[in-house]
């Protein structure tokens, strides 16, 4: 029986309702989540109860590096995505003859926008990149206008934001009302690959890149994800099925596959399967 629990992206609500579902619901593992904080915060829970805790989602390089037990994750992290950043930027310099000589970065400050900048200071400087910039915003900000005016003055070559979808819809508004346009402009997933950004903001959102694990073209060589496509839609309202719900699905199958493998619903047979 799938029970689901609402952590509305807060870590302290994501932490009460893995405790609740663990001692309320007697659950023998735990899924999710989106947000990387959330993660840490309920599988901290989860190590402690001696649940298995699975993501398909979190991204933050820091959560398989505690030495958990019970955590588990099936995708890749910020510091892979971050790599492919720096290895594109290499490949087009190469390619235009063009340097990539500075960069500046923009975060949230929840786990996911610090250790996204984090990495991406540490390959800029591997790199021989002068970050110009590197500026933590609270998430959910009301206001941006401060952060742009800083991004526009240092004129960075490439622009590295890491910003859930409010903020990055924020970003893109403010930075046209305060004509700031990026010359290289690569996002770290999350709000930049939201579809709701290219529906609500039209040809606003033109230009950015984005690092992805997955983009829908790839059904022209696995037919699968046509198929899983067309399933997904009946439940969007028609909107296509795009990487976070690719990586949930991923997560999801391993831990099924985990507990038929273990054939059982005791949590340790489930951990060894995993």
């Amino acid at each position: 029986r799938l029970i689901v629990a609402d952590h509305q992206g807060k870590p302290e609500i994501g932490r009460g309702e893995a405790e609740r579902l663990i001692t309320n619901e007697g659950v023998v593992a735990l899924y999710g989540a989106y947000h990387s904080s959330v993660s840490a915060a309920a599988s901290n829970v989860a190590e402690r109860m001696q649940i298995p805790y699975v993501t398909g989602e979190s991204s933050s390089p820091k959560l398989h590096t505690r030495g958990f037990e019970w955590f588990f994750r099936t995708g890749p992290h910020d510091g892979h995505y971050t790599k492919t950043m720096f290895d594109f930027m290499a490949e087009l310099e190469k390619k235009l003859g063009i340097d990539i000589a500075t960069a500046g970065i923009l975060h949230e400050d929840t786990q996911f926008g610090v250790d996204s900048a984090r990495v991406q200071a540490e390959l800029a400087g591997e790199a021989g990149m002068e970050v110009v910039a590197n500026i933590g915003y609270r998430s959910k900000t009301t206001s941006l206008t401060a952060e742009v005016q800083t991004l526009k003055a240092a004129d960075p070559d490439v622009f590295l934001p890491t910003s859930y979808t409010v903020d990055a819809m924020l970003f893109v508004r403010t930075a046209k009302e305060l004509d700031y346009n990026p010359r290289l402009f690569i996002a770290q997933n999350a709000g930049y690959n939201d579809p709701t950004l290219r529906e609500t903001l039209g040809a606003d959102a033109e230009a950015i890149i984005s690092r992805a694990p997955f983009a829908l073209d790839m059904a022209d060589r696995i037919p699968l994800i046509g198929q899983l496509d067309a399933i997904y839609q009946t439940h969007s309202g028609g909107r296509a099925i795009y990487d976070p719900p690719i990586r949930s699905f991923v997560g999801a199958l391993v831990l099924m596959d985990a507990i038929n493998r273990a054939g059982s619903t005791d949590p340790e047979a489930i951990r060894q399967a995993l």
